[in-house]
């Protein structure tokens, strides 16, 4: 929200210069872009002229005036200009009326440098495909370590978090193997010790390790035959690695799962409490369980910004637990913390006057995260960023450098980030874009600017909405700048209000002033949440559901002192005369 400059009545420069980043909603900042554009377009006409200067054009003036030559080119426009109408129908992500899903305005620098990367179109695999790419991806990720508390460590960026998690998962499993198969090879009959022995006591027995034993027990490579030695050299047997995740997951955590063969199966959900958040009491029940059956723990994911309700979980008390299981059982258990949506908000926890902004839960969690191991992070959400920019960054090196694929063609030190990627291929725009948005804000801070105006217009609408004719049940639990609310009617049935609700959604769709999201809670997942709700409001628990209506509150414009438009204030009637008329 907007501070007043109360002795000349005007905004505070610092926040007027914020809205310098960003197009505007009519295009207010147009002349500045355009003229942008064309210094870019200048800039990449005139390299290429320089470049190979003697060499004799391959386009002469006699082609560009063959009437086929001007036809392809009239004809190559009438493409351009169908598909510049066509993509008039998308949906204005721009528009502070655009409170639906997790994405909005994309700051100017960030499309700029998204851009100027597409003219140059590198191949970040290494740096002879990509000189500069590549440089600003390294410098981007030092920025992004910064941001999540790394001091060390080392990330890439990815086509976003899904891909991400995928990093992590990839990592782990390899870490596992690599573990389990030198600490067999060397006499160990310990499958939990040996599975989470951590790097140094690796480096201590791995000389001692042949490795024809290793590669004899790598469970990696021949999976059958290495399980077949094992169980004859040791008599043991070996459970696949399991990962234990918040009920509240993303999507891609089973997909991950089941892309590397491990299966949904082998998923150990964290129980949620009536918030939304994993309960460090779920992590430590699903830990000692893991340990009596012998599975081994490939790691434990920690979501700093849910995708239904923005819920940070309690990833201090997290690593609490886990560093009681390294001190006390010698147990290195890999911690990743999801934070693809909310790892933003970490650049809020370090000024004493953003601490009305987020609560005190919120801001241990989101500190806590310079202890984890690795994070997901997704710029092309709350970096204001375009599609696709996501990260992967890892605090210790050991665990990111640990299997590489490589060719032959591919010319590359030992430690090419490239080469221990899961894409081959990788644009560099997405790092190019990160990198020149957080220059353009001035350090990760600049961002906190940006974030506190999200939160300051979800408290408003949070507000309104309390203070609306309609009864709105808020749930607990709503850390970042999500909100999430189901209106209160007449019915009594749990099944009735879901479907009240769902009519209230496209009732606003289709008045159109608005877009909105929905989300719906099962049962399997937020049982004491949904329990919470039924119990509070008298309601009978009929069905094993729960819909929301959802706003993501990310657009930095949304409030703003010289809008005509009160959005808060016209969203929340609308929302109301719309839920009157279908209750009347």
């Amino acid at each position: 929200m907007e501070k007043i400059n109360k002795e000349k009545g005007k905004c505070d420069p610092n926040e007027v210069a914020v809205k310098s980043l960003f197009l505007g909603p009519a295009a207010e900042n147009a002349d500045w872009l355009e003229g942008t554009l064309k210094e870019i377009f200048f800039k990449w006409f005139e390299w290429r002229r320089r470049i190979n200067i003697n060499d004799s054009p391959i386009i002469s003036s006699e082609d560009q005036l063959l009437p086929q030559f001007m036809e392809k080119q009239s004809h190559t426009r009438e493409v351009i200009r169908d598909l510049l109408n066509r993509f008039e129908a998308e949906i204005p992500k721009f528009s502070p009326r655009y409170i639906g899903h997790m994405f909005s305005e994309v700051s100017m620098p960030a499309l700029l440098g998204h851009f100027i990367t597409l003219l140059h179109n590198p191949n970040n695999i290494s740096p002879e495909a990509s000189k500069v790419g590549t440089e600003i991806e390294s410098e981007a990720v030092n920025y992004l370590k910064k941001l999540v508390g790394f001091n060390n460590g080392c990330g890439h960026f990815t086509s976003g978090g899904t891909v991400a998690n995928f990093e992590f998962l990839f990592r782990a499993r390899e870490r596992w193997a690599i573990w389990l198969a030198t600490a067999l090879a060397t006499g160990s009959k310990d499958v939990m010790l040996s599975s989470h022995m951590g790097w140094a006591q690796y480096d201590k027995i791995k000389s001692g390790a042949a490795n024809t034993d290793v590669a004899k027990f790598y469970l990696l490579d021949r999976y059958r035959e290495a399980y077949d030695n094992i169980k004859s050299a040791t008599g043991l047997t070996i459970s696949d690695p399991v990962l234990l995740v918040p009920c509240s997951k993303h999507y891609s955590w089973p997909k991950a799962m089941h892309y590397l063969g491990l299966g949904e199966s082998n998923i150990r959900y964290l129980e949620l409490d009536s918030w939304g958040r994993a309960t460090t009491k779920s992590l430590k029940e699903q830990i000692e369980l893991a340990i009596q059956k012998k599975e081994p723990i490939l790691g434990v994911v920690g979501v700093a910004g849910t995708t239904e309700l923005g819920t940070v979980d309690p990833i201090n008390e997290f690593i609490e637990v886990l560093d009681n299981y390294k001190k006390n059982k010698g147990y290195n258990i890999w911690l990743h913390i999801d934070g693809a949506y909310g790892g933003f908000f970490r650049s809020l926890i370090e000024n004493t006057s953003d601490h009305g902004f987020i609560s005190e839960h919120s801001r241990a969690s989101l500190r806590a995260i310079e202890e984890a191991d690795s994070v997901t992070l997704d710029p092309h959400k709350l970096g204001y960023v375009p599609y696709a920019s996501g990260a992967f960054v890892c605090r210790n090196e050991r665990n990111y450098f640990i299997r590489s694929f490589t060719g032959p063609y591919i010319v590359s030190e030992e430690k090419n980030v490239g080469n221990y990627t899961l894409e081959g291929s990788r644009s560099a725009a997405g790092a190019v874009a990160t990198y020149t948005s957080i220059k353009s804000f001035n350090s990760i801070q600049g961002y906190a600017k940006i974030l506190k105006r999200t939160l300051a217009s979800k408290n408003d609408f949070q507000k309104n909405l309390q203070n609306s004719k309609v009864n709105f049940y808020i749930p607990g639990g709503l850390d970042t700048n999500i909100l999430c609310f189901i209106p209160m009617g007449r019915s009594r049935n749990l099944s009735e209000i879901n479907q009240q609700t769902l009519r209230l959604y496209y009732r606003i769709h289709e008045a159109g002033k608005y877009w909105i999201s929905k989300t719906t809670l099962s049962k399997k997942g937020f049982h004491k949440l949904i329990a919470d709700f039924c119990n509070s409001n008298q309601i009978e628990s009929d069905t094993d559901d729960l819909v929301l209506l959802r706003l993501t509150l990310m657009n930095p414009f949304i409030i703003s002192k010289e809008s005509t438009v009160d959005h808060v204030a016209s969203f929340c009637k609308i929302l109301e005369n719309e839920f009157i008329k279908l209750e009347s």
